[in-house]
């Protein structure tokens, strides 16, 4: 019992790091038959009756038989560690290859820093002459236009200020008259006399001419985040970061899927990717946990990231809608919701896109989609332009496509294409998109090229 315990204690460990590996699974399943099989030999011989275990005791090859038994547990328990060995060599391995990847990269650009800055310091010295000359023609040009106007100001300022003080006294004395007596308004100048004189004449466009032009309203993001808040009663948050209990897809072992997500990830561009995975029907699947873990790694990381994962609600809908409808509503403004949370701080927007009333229009349903399509692109455009990377991950757009009532194709055409369109990018501003489904969709097949699109299989 001591050796058996010994190669047990010796492997397990290894066999707790490597609960996934199925090969070692299986060895450890033979070992414990092994040990389970000595157990009911030794048990067999303790429970027979008094002559039976004193003839076996009496039998030579009894304890070669135990120590066969004992040795097969212990090459079972040495098996186990060769493989687990095996499985930590390829890991360093493959980090030491990711680790040799990278700091080539890093060279690289270290490099391409170094050509950079010395071809700034060798056009800097007549670029910062360039730049001083024209502050310092600017700044003269600055002050004598100050000086300028102060003295038209300083001139004006008497003639406009009699100005106006005696339109306002005459407005007064008229309006006093006209409250005290009626106006009398001959129809005729009085004979001999000259021409009454009328003080109504039109007002100096003085003050109209100084005032001020309208400025356009601005709102900030505290404002946005109150006016928007009541969208998360349409959705549930749960599903923007749902927690699986499953391991990681399977389909990530396939070497060209992980290859094109890690392309997808490293790339120096914006970029859509589409992984399809064969169909599944369950709230778990391999798309769900790609598109979970993928999110998950880059918040951690973090980088601005927006998530939804789609499910059709089981509660029935009134009959004018259908659950495909309800979903695709609950997809915008859960997007909207997220990309409110990451505006930039202490900047002003336009009330007039994103202002209270630009919200409150919003009523969960198709009639006013093309109000929220609006505000969802405002808030892309805000978002892209202060972000350098933001990534998008949908998992499950393919439950949109309404097959019997075609009753999202519109819409969900619409939202695609503008998440789409996002990726063009601005300057150096990225954006990734990446959708999952279990699934063919034919929202994502009609607006994706076939290169942005990966098959995966279980």
């Amino acid at each position: 019992m001591a050796e058996i315990n010994d190669a047990v204690t010796a492997v397990h460990e290894e066999v707790w790091a490597y609960r996934d590996e199925v090969a070692i699974q299986q060895l450890v399943a033979r070992l414990y038959c092994q040990i389970f099989r000595f157990l009911i030999n030794v048990m067999k011989w303790y429970t027979d009756k008094w002559h039976k275990r004193m003839l076996w005791s009496l039998n030579e090859n009894i304890y070669e038989e135990y120590k066969v038994q004992i040795d097969d547990i212990r090459n079972l328990s040495e098996l186990i560690h060769r493989k687990a060995m095996t499985r930590m060599l390829a890991g360093i391995q493959a980090s030491t290859l990711i680790r040799k990847n990278e700091n080539a990269r890093f060279l690289a650009d270290l490099r391409d820093r170094d050509r950079n800055a010395d071809a700034m310091r060798q056009e800097g010295y007549f670029e910062r002459l360039r730049v001083a000359l024209q502050t310092e023609f600017r700044d003269t040009m600055e002050k004598t236009m100050g000086n300028i106007q102060q003295g038209i100001a300083d001139r004006l300022l008497a003639n406009v200020s009699s100005q106006i003080a005696g339109e306002t006294a005459l407005r007064y004395l008229e309006q006093r008259a006209q409250d005290l007596t009626p106006i009398v308004r001959p129809a005729a100048p009085s004979m001999g006399g000259e021409a009454p004189v009328r003080f109504h004449d039109g007002p100096i466009t003085i003050a109209a001419i100084c005032a001020p032009p309208a400025l356009p309203h601005h709102t900030s993001k505290d404002k946005i985040q109150l006016a928007s808040a009541r969208l998360e009663s349409f959705y549930d948050r749960h599903n923007i970061s749902p927690h699986f209990e499953s391991p990681d897809a399977l389909f990530l072992t396939n070497p060209s899927v992980a290859a094109r997500v890690q392309a997808f990830t490293l790339a120096c561009a914006s970029e859509v990717l589409h992984v399809c995975s064969p169909m599944e029907q369950c709230e778990e699947t391999h798309s769900a946990l790609l598109a979970a873990r993928f999110a998950a790694s880059a918040r951690d990381s973090n980088v601005p990231t927006l998530s939804y994962f789609c499910q059709l609600s089981l509660a029935p809908v009134p009959e004018w809608r259908t659950k495909e409808t309800v979903e695709l509503v609950r997809l915008a403004y859960a997007l909207i919701r997220q990309l409110v949370e990451i505006l930039p701080d202490g900047k002003e927007f336009d009330e007039e896109r994103l202002g209270d009333a630009a919200f409150q229009t919003l009523d969960g349903t198709l009639a006013t989609w093309g109000e929220a399509m609006e505000v969802l692109r405002g808030l892309l455009e805000e978002v892209v332009e202060h972000q350098p990377l933001l990534y998008i991950v949908i998992d499950g757009i393919s439950l949109l496509d309404d097959v019997s009532r075609h009753s999202t194709d519109r819409p969900l055409g619409e939202l695609v294409r503008l998440l789409c369109e996002r990726p063009a990018g601005r300057g150096g501003h990225l954006v990734k998109l990446l959708f999952t489904t279990a699934g063919e969709s034919r929202a994502l097949n009609a607006a994706l090229e076939g290169s942005c699109t990966v098959k995966a299989s279980i």
